[in-house]
């Protein structure tokens, strides 16, 4: 505009404006140009507001950098960009680093372009190397001199991350669940060096060593163990006694060349079982007729990994339980997985309900341990000698006239009876007759014999009788006695 003189009536000229912000931040400002009219000399003017935002002349490729989780005296890397987004060279002169101990800057090429030009850019690595377990952060920034003025300017990102083990175990807890007492169970588990300086195993701890130990322990001989090894070892669960364990097992490292001790470790449980089994805990005879007998087999199995030795065995109401055909006593020792047979009977000397019990006591050569295994017994004493009919009604029947009805009597124990004697009562209208029962001499198990018992009535009316029998048990001066009641009426 200024070289168009003058600007004549239609013309127009061109002017640029221009925004060179020298600090940050919003700007604001205008441009006027002032023009004088020929013939009366006033004076004309236009204009233009001007506005804008400076921004940093550095930009960075990223402000803020999070690593996520790094183990230990691990690493990870990352690579940021700086560029000179200005018109005027700048020069860097430092670069600060907070908790240096965990983020550096590495192949910082920044340092390099000098001075770094406009629209140039440089590239510096960055890296998180915890030596601390947890949430880290840190800065690191850089500091340039704005070539012509000298002034001072800085970019910087934040960085964080989290350092985690520098020991990983492959299993953190391992449950075994049940194993027989005496018996054996094992799991592999892997320890690894996630972190990058070398780690040296001085010691492995072991809490209740009685059920729980590490076996073929590789971490020894892996001397030192370097950064990204592994090495491997078998935990082994061998329980003493039934019932629930806990334990731990841990190994002890030392960072070199001179660093803390570093420990990693393993929870283990498990369920502790019977070494020895039967199939059945209880057995429940139901009814049996006294001195008869019922017997059941049974099987006694070893579970575990060590033999065991029969020392003795133990009954608890032996008048009517009682173990026979024992081969548990041959069978010496009874060696893994080996299984030994034996029968309980019950026979009962009573009537009525009986309970009882039969343990066996074992022995474990391999430790001195002391291992039992019992059965729970019962069983219901009934009548040894049973009548067919327990009371007859001959009804209706004329005095003088007879009546016979037959009866059996049965011997439904295991020991023979002898009839010793018969009782009656209202012996003037019953009566036993044609008694086969004194013949049968003695009565054996399982035998039966006939009787046959008469009314006669003498007089009219309701009558009433009862005939019985007698018998001893053999062997013994036991008397069993088993009656018929009887009725009927005279007319």
């Amino acid at each position: 505009c200024f070289t168009i003189e003058p600007l004549a009536p239609g013309a127009s000229c061109t002017s640029g404006v221009r925004f060179r912000p020298q600090a940050e931040g919003a700007h604001t400002g205008g441009i006027a140009w002032s023009f004088t009219r020929e013939g009366d000399g006033a004076t004309l003017t236009v204009g233009t507001d001007l506005a804008g935002v400076g921004v940093s002349q550095l930009a960075i490729s990223a402000t803020a950098v999070d690593f996520g989780s790094v183990a230990e005296t691990g690493e990870a890397t990352r690579s940021i960009t700086i560029t000179n987004r200005g018109s005027v060279p700048v020069v860097l002169g430092s670069r600060a680093t907070t908790n240096a101990t965990n983020f550096s800057a590495v192949d910082d090429a920044c340092f390099t372009p000098d001075p770094l030009a406009p629209g140039a850019s440089c590239t510096s690595g960055i890296r998180f190397r915890p030596q601390a377990q947890g949430p880290l952060t840190g800065r690191i920034s850089w500091h340039f001199t704005r070539d012509g003025d000298n002034s001072g300017i800085s970019v910087g990102t934040d960085l964080a991350g989290t350092g985690t083990p520098q020991l990983a175990i492959s299993a953190a807890a391992i449950p075994f669940g049940n194993m027989v007492v005496g018996g054996t169970i094992t799991e592999a588990v892997t320890i690894t060096n996630r972190g990058g300086t070398d780690v040296v195993l001085g010691s492995r701890s072991t809490n209740n060593a009685t059920h729980f130990g590490a076996v073929n322990d590789a971490c020894f001989t892996v001397e030192p163990l370097g950064p990204g090894e592994s090495c491997t070892v078998d935990v082994r669960f061998r329980p003493q006694a039934e019932g629930t364990h806990t334990g731990r097992i841990a190994w002890h490292y030392t960072r070199q060349p001179n660093g803390p001790s570093l420990s990693v470790g393993v929870d283990l449980s498990g369920i502790g079982s019977a070494q020895l089994g039967m199939a059945v805990s209880a057995v429940d005879f139901g009814d049996v007729p006294v001195t008869a007998s019922a017997v059941r087999p049974l099987s006694i199995t070893n579970h575990g990994d060590t033999a065991v030795v029969l020392n003795s065995r133990s009954t608890s109401n032996a008048t009517h339980f009682n173990a026979v055909d024992d081969a548990c006593f041959t069978v010496d020792p009874l060696e893994p997985g080996e299984t030994c047979t034996v029968g309980v009977r019950f026979r009962p000397q009573a009537e009525g309900a009986h309970s009882g019990q039969v343990a066996w006591h074992f022995s474990r050569p391999s430790d001195g341990g002391f291992l039992s295994i019992a059965v729970d017994l019962r069983g219901n004493g009934v009548a040894q000698l049973v009548i067919s009919q327990a009371a007859i009604d001959f009804g209706n029947v004329v005095v003088g006239q007879s009546e016979l009805v037959s009866v059996t009597l049965t011997n439904r124990g295991g020991v023979p009876l002898t009839l010793s004697s018969r009782s009656t009562s209202n012996a003037g209208n019953f009566a036993a007759v044609d008694d086969g029962c004194f013949t049968i001499e003695p009565l054996a198990p399982g035998a039966s014999c006939t009787s046959s018992v008469r009314f006669r009535p003498q007089t009219t009316g309701p009558l009433t009788g009862q005939v019985g029998w007698h018998f001893t048990r053999q062997g013994t001066s036991t008397v069993v006695s088993t009656a018929v009641d009887l009725s009927g009426t005279g007319i």
